[in-house]
């Protein structure tokens, strides 16, 4: 289809997305497919979608490690983009918590976001606001021990977070306790 029409490679859908952002995130989500339309296309590595998000964003949320890797290694300032919302490729990894198939996947993708050189876009404060993030609503039980393992990792990267709030004046306790989680309070009491 490409050969017949190479053009397409650079036409947006309805929502902005390029096909680069549709199969790094829900679409194949297959690293050779990606790379094929990457080599027909190499500016759509930076390319925003209507929402200001980068393939890396949409690979983050909805893809797999090794496109994420691919995109964050043509292009490892993206780690730093913000989109309109004003969240970075790990608050997209963040989110996949929720609507991943195997959150098993979110846990890796979160792994390797902050293993990448995050830049003072992401300071404790940005941290409290991913803690935040990750002890919000939208959880059951197939996601739940992937919650703790990303809430340990978030706790592990930014100490200082649990005691800072988010943009709502919220600091994590305060999620948990809104929320009744007894379970994660018990699990972050170490902590605290």
């Amino acid at each position: 289809m490409l050969e017949m029409s190479p053009e397409a490679i650079g036409l947006a859908d309805q929502n902005g997305a390029l096909p680069i952002h549709l199969a790094a995130g829900q679409g194949s989500r297959s690293l050779a497919f990606c790379r094929m339309l990457i080599q027909a296309n190499p500016n759509s590595v930076w390319i925003k979608d209507s929402r200001s998000s980068l393939p890396l964003h949409h690979a983050s949320q909805w893809g797999n490690i090794a496109v994420a890797q691919y995109l964050f290694n043509l292009y490892p300032f993206g780690i730093n983009v913000a989109n309109i919302a004003g969240e970075l490729p790990i608050h997209s990894a963040i989110t996949g918590l929720k609507c991943r198939m195997d959150p098993e996947d979110a846990v890796s993708m979160v792994e390797f976001m902050l293993s990448c050189k995050l830049g003072a876009a992401l300071d404790e404060r940005q941290g409290a606001i991913l803690l935040c993030q990750v002890l919000s609503g939208g959880y059951n039980r197939s996601n739940f021990d992937a919650r703790l393992r990303v809430t340990k990792l978030l706790i592990d990267a930014f100490t200082d977070s649990l005691f800072l709030v988010d943009n709502n004046g919220l600091m994590p306790l305060h999620i948990l306790c809104r929320d009744s989680n007894s379970v994660c309070v018990k699990r972050l009491h170490w902590r605290l």
